[in-house]
Parts: structure tokens; C-alpha cells; sequence
């Protein structure tokens, strides 16, 4: 970023600087809408455990309607997990046999949280049996670690 008003003017003069539009919150995560930066498809099973993300929710649930609030009787092709702190992390051991075979965990926290960060996370989804296959920012508010059970397990 240029302090320099003079200097911003030059920059925009060679082509540096032109405005960004701003993508919608669906294209928040580069050029890919973050349903499909997630993985989810159209009829899969979701549960959100813990997730206070409404706009999230939204669309999850207009990609499929196979989407639950609650804990699945049954595993689903994909879970996912809000930990707002490290305490929250040790519900994994206990989330994790939620998920299908074939399916992932995604944990969802809040960036930039000094309390909670990606090695939490990982170390928590290692402890639980799984295998960390993906990082990702989610939304502008929730970082996310995409966990899956091993090949040897599949």
C-alpha cells in the first residue's frame, strides 16, 4: 500500500492500483464459491455441530437440502464443527465417528483468535484418528481445517 498520495497517483497512472470489486460472500474465497471451496454437493448429507454462521447455513442449505442442526443418528458425507476454543476441540473424538467412510470434518474457528489457531486444531483432529487434508479461509469471520479419516481406515 502507497502512503504517498503523489506516488498513488503514478501507480495508478502505470496500471497498479486499480479499485477490486468486491466479490459476494459465495466467491469470498477466490474465484470458487465457498460451498464448493468446502466440498459440498448437491444431495449430500451435512450436520452443522456448533456452527453460528447463518449466512454460512444459507448456502449449505440452498446447495442441498439434506441439512441438519442436529447430531446424525447415522454418518453424514460431511460435518461441519464450530470450536470457539480449545475445550471445544476435545467434542472431536466424539464427532468424528459422525462422519461417513468416505466423508470429512471440516472445524470452523474464528480467525485470528489468539486462543485457537490451526496447530489446535490440527493436533486435536490427529488425537481423534483423523488425517488433516485441507486449510482454508471460510467466511471473512471463521478459518477452517478439512479432516478425513485415513487411507487405512477407508
Amino acid at each position: 500500500m502507497v502512503a504517498n498520495p503523489n506516488e498513488r497517483e503514478v501507480a495508478r497512472t502505470l496500471g497498479f492500483g486499480r479499485p477490486r470489486t468486491r466479490l459476494p460472500m459465495e466467491a469470498e474465497n477466490g474465484d470458487r464459491p465457498v460451498v464448493d471451496k468446502l466440498g459440498i454437493r448437491s444431495g449430500m448429507r451435512v450436520a452443522f455441530i456448533g456452527v453460528a454462521d447463518e449466512d454460512l447455513a444459507a448456502l449449505v442449505a440452498a446447495r442441498t437440502p439434506l441439512v441438519s442442526t442436529l447430531l446424525p443418528r447415522t454418518p453424514v458425507e460431511m460435518v461441519l464443527f464450530g470450536a470457539e476454543s480449545e475445550f471445544a476441540l476435545k467434542r472431536l473424538r466424539d464427532i468424528a465417528p459422525l462422519v461417513a467412510t468416505e466423508g470429512s470434518l471440516w472445524v470452523l474457528w474464528p480467525r485470528g483468535a489468539e486462543h485457537l489457531g490451526h496447530t489446535h486444531v490440527r493436533q486435536a483432529g490427529l488425537a481423534a484418528g483423523l488425517v488433516d487434508v485441507k486449510a482454508a479461509r471460510v467466511t471473512e469471520r471463521l478459518s477452517g481445517l478439512k479432516f478425513a479419516r485415513s487411507l487405512r481406515e477407508r
